[in-house]
């Protein structure tokens, strides 16, 4: 497993090297201290499986560091650390393309659980956030909760689900991996407040969020 590291923080990045060193299972961990320095290794190292990116970085924030990779068709998922914690923070990342997010608090065996979910699920949110960030979203409107509007990625997903393909048909189509694709799904359910893939497409079909 290859994890590049978005930080500006040498101190935080030496922790979390030792950290990912430590896991039970092999992971290369490259780092970068900004947006620009970020986008030159997603060039140059095509095999890069999960970026773990601080959100306060010196040439570029995190959310817009997330529509630049959305802009650049640069599909690696996303693993949001951030010193905040606050639920309305956490549903921003995730409704901007973010696929996981951990406090910069959290401990090795989180840390274990969240890359593991991510293999598997495509998606992950800090164990002590997910309560917090389900009441947020149960008091929001499906318009709340969308926002403006779905990302690039979320949209083709979504026109992919409508279309009845499974999700390593969506993974083949995009050229991306089942677990991106899964957690797309999952951040979609979120979203519109779906139980299942039916009842996703049709509440986004009720929104003329897809045909």
């Amino acid at each position: 497993m290859k994890i590049l590291l978005v930080d500006d923080h040498p101190l935080f990045r030496k922790g979390m090297v030792e950290t990912m060193a430590g896991m039970p299972f092999g992971v290369e961990t490259l780092e970068a201290r900004s947006a620009q320095e970020a986008l030159v290794l997603l060039g140059e190292h095509a095999d890069i499986d999960y970026l773990f990116l601080d959100l306060q970085l010196p040439d570029m924030d995190g959310l817009t560091f997330l529509g630049e990779l959305e802009a650049r068709a640069l599909a690696v998922p996303v693993v949001v650390l951030s010193a905040e914690d606050g639920v309305r923070r956490v549903d921003r990342c995730l409704r901007a393309g973010a696929q996981g997010y951990l406090s910069k608090s959290a401990l090795a065996d989180e840390i274990a659980e969240a890359l593991t979910a991510m293999e598997t699920v495509g998606y992950y949110v800090e164990r002590a956030l997910r309560g917090p960030l389900r009441d947020y979203r149960r008091g929001m409107t499906v318009d709340q909760r969308l926002g403006t509007r779905l990302t690039r990625r979320q949209q083709q997903v979504l026109e992919r689900l409508a279309e009845g393909m499974s999700n390593r048909d969506i993974a083949q189509a995009l050229d991306i991996s089942v677990s991106t694709v899964k957690g797309h799904v999952a951040t979609l359910f979120a979203l519109l407040g779906a139980g299942s893939r039916t009842q996703c497409i049709s509440l986004a079909r009720k929104k003329g969020l897809t045909l």
